[in-house]
């Protein structure tokens, strides 16, 4: 919903180096991206205003409580399943 192109093919990376995250059904927190990360949005063929331009997509405080859910969901060793949950806390200039 947050795609200036609603058709717009994109992918997620960490940097630097460049590393593409390719599972698209993990959480930031599978990925061991949260409580914090720089995660950045990337497209083939789109190179400029891949995203809306809003100040705040999330409120900070709404992407740490989603986290606090999925972090607090393993306990004593056993992941329960994460795959509704996922945080963003994007913002774009």
């Amino acid at each position: 919903e947050h795609l200036s192109n609603h058709n717009e093919e994109f992918y997620l990376y960490t940097a630097p180096p460049k590393k593409i995250l390719k599972d698209k059904t993990s959480s930031l927190a599978a990925c061991h991206l949260a409580p914090a990360a720089v995660v950045y949005c990337g497209s083939e063929s789109q190179k400029e205003l891949l995203l809306t331009k809003k100040k705040k997509i999330s409120h900070r405080l709404e992407a740490e409580a989603q986290v606090s859910r999925v972090l607090h969901s393993t306990i004593d060793g056993a992941t329960f399943s994460t795959a509704g949950a996922s945080t963003s806390a994007v913002r774009t200039t």
